[in-house]
């Protein structure tokens, strides 16, 4: 296809009108599984083959408790997803979940204070894109899908945005009936999640002082 409007959207080596096949698999993914679970990183897996994501996760909303913590991810550490936990309004992923409004961060050392406490950063991070998207049904926001990309074109960036929220739109049902049906396990799995990144922090060698010789 040729035209102003096709090169606006096909930049990269990306194209964005090749979506089809894309929102095709996630649906019948979500319509074939009754396990949240695997619908979730199968969704993930599917955006990282066809929109190069590094990094992604769908965090979900626990209103009991105002956390939000990574539900599923790829290519996180189960120690970076309970680093991942944060409040109602707190931090980028906070924020998105207050204001149930897709955030993008152009270059993720912009938000070193916020996008680290996740993982360790390297200098190739500064190559890096951070997308959030919130995953709405009912005018009730129940969670977000985020995504880390290796480029900063605003244009494609934009374009995504769109996508990943086109993605949460078909998402958002099953998540509805995910939360209403397990809100007790949903507590537990954030508590749990919430302990042990507590404890890993306290426990750190840093943390640990004595006056034994031998230490």
């Amino acid at each position: 296809m040729s035209g102003a409007k096709d090169d606006w959207i096909c930049l990269a080596d990306e194209c964005r009108l090749k979506t089809l096949s894309l929102l095709d698999e996630i649906s019948t993914s979500i319509a074939e599984s009754a396990n949240l679970k695997q619908t979730l990183i199968a969704l993930l897996r599917t955006m990282q083959q066809h929109m190069r994501i590094v990094r992604g996760a769908v965090s979900l909303y626990d209103r009991n408790t105002g956390s939000i913590y990574v539900h599923e991810s790829i290519e996180l550490t189960e120690e970076e997803e309970s680093r991942g936990i944060c409040r109602f309004g707190e931090g980028i992923t906070g924020q998105v979940v207050e204001s149930g409004k897709a955030m993008i961060i152009p270059r993720i050392t912009d938000e070193p204070e916020d996008l680290s406490q996740t993982r360790n950063r390297s200098k190739e991070d500064s190559r890096l894109s951070f997308l959030c998207v919130p995953i709405v049904r009912r005018h009730k926001v129940l969670g977000t899908i985020s995504a880390e990309r290796t480029y900063d074109n605003d244009v494609l960036l934009n374009l995504d945005v769109k996508l990943i929220g086109v993605i949460a739109a078909i998402l958002a049902q099953a998540v509805g009936i995910y939360l209403l049906e397990n809100v007790d396990r949903v507590s537990l799995i954030n508590e749990n999640r919430r302990l042990h990144s507590a404890l890993k922090e306290r426990f750190r060698p840093a943390n640990i002082i004595g006056n034994s010789k031998g230490m």
